[in-house]
């Protein structure tokens, strides 16, 4: 069944099969799951480090950012979950996927060279940029983010 809302349990390992609804977060693997939000069933597993995914929590619900590109999936479904809500997004072209994933290994190249201490972190990661809270316009501030 396609998801409006996500709920937040935290825990060592995650379950099998995952529930429906539910984002799962492991701070001992630094890692969360979720089934994926279209209701195809298939497992979303998100790495969080401050080049992949951040995860957040509110009284309103959990966050998971940047946006969850099912690309490799049957479904191509596409969203943000934000405060429990899941926000749908348009479909990519292959061309914006892959524009996509080049700037991710540019950004995960630059953080690992600040870390190491051979540069700054010359790369801005596009969720800390200003946006607008429309779908429409936070695709827009995505893409354009990209090329700051």
């Amino acid at each position: 069944m396609k998801q409006s809302r996500f709920r937040l349990v935290e825990v060592e390992s995650f379950p099998r099969p995952l529930q429906e609804g539910v984002v799962y977060f492991s701070e001992r693997f630094k890692c969360a799951a979720h089934a994926c939000a279209c209701g195809c069933g298939k497992e979303v597993i998100t790495p969080i480090s401050p080049v992949q995914w951040r995860i957040s929590r509110s009284t309103r619900g959990v966050s998971l950012s940047p946006s969850i590109g099912n690309w490799n999936f049957a479904c191509r479904s596409h969203y943000w979950i934000t405060d429990g809500r899941v926000e749908w997004a348009m479909d990519m072209t292959r061309e914006e996927i892959q524009a996509g994933r080049e700037y991710n290994a540019a950004l995960r190249e630059e953080y690992f060279k600040a870390k190491r201490g051979k540069t700054k972190a010359a790369i801005q990661h596009p969720e800390a940029l200003p946006r607008s809270r429309g779908l429409f316009a936070r695709f827009i501030n995505w893409l354009t983010g990209m090329r700051r």
